[in-house]
């Protein structure tokens, strides 16, 4: 066995450490810790700070600019549930 440290920098890369652990692949600790299987949460504040930085790069590039009627869009991409 070998155990090293990561620092996780998107929280994405934390979904993927969890899928890996549900397979058995790996075991997740918190440093200094013996508790096994635990993951820190990104905090919400960092969260708040990723998704607004996002938005921003959103909006500076008109990414949504093209959809001239919001719900109709949804009604016709979404296919996950119906919309009344």
């Amino acid at each position: 066995m070998e155990t090293i440290r990561i620092d996780i920098l998107n929280p994405k890369a934390k979904k993927l450490l969890k899928d890996l652990m549900d397979l058995k692949l790996i075991r997740i600790s918190e440093e200094g810790s013996s508790t096994e299987n635990t993951v820190k949460e990104p905090s919400s504040a960092y969260r708040g700070k990723e998704v607004k930085a996002i938005l921003d790069e959103l909006a500076k590039k008109h990414g949504f600019s093209d959809i001239e009627d919001p719900t109709d869009w949804q009604r016709n991409e979404r296919k996950d549930r119906k919309f009344d």
